[in-house]
Formats: structure tokens, C-alpha cells, sequence
């Protein structure tokens, strides 16, 4: 993804609208989310997102993103 969009405006903005938390484990979480992109001069872009977060020692981790 990086190499493809070499500064912050070829990325877009992101934004998640949180749809449910769950704990999984005590170091361990799942949430569902609708992500969103964002660019000044072409149409957003939408879908759906489950991610799998695990606690490490710099704090919570995407540890698998299953993004649709």
C-alpha cells in the first residue's frame, strides 16, 4: 500500500465507525467496523471490516484484518 501511494493525499483518510467489541481473551479483541476513504477530488470508498487485536507490551496490535 505504501510503495502505491507515496504521500498522504494518494492514501486518503480513513476513518472507522466502530459496530461492536468483543473480548476474546483477557490480552485478546475482535471488532467489527465500517471503514471509510476519503480523497478531496474522488468518491469515497466504503466497506466492512473485522479486525482481531492482540495486547502487547506498546499496547493493542492489528494482529489479522479481514477487510470486505
Amino acid at each position: 500500500y505504501r510503495k502505491k501511494y507515496v504521500d498522504k493525499q494518494g492514501m486518503g483518510s480513513l476513518s472507522l465507525d466502530i459496530q461492536e467489541v468483543r473480548s476474546l481473551q483477557p490480552a485478546s479483541a475482535s471488532v467489527v467496523a465500517r471503514w471509510t476513504l476519503t480523497w478531496p477530488e474522488k468518491p469515497a470508498a466504503s466497506g466492512l471490516t473485522l479486525l482481531v487485536l492482540t495486547l502487547t507490551p506498546r499496547g493493542w496490535r492489528i494482529a489479522q484484518d479481514a477487510s470486505m
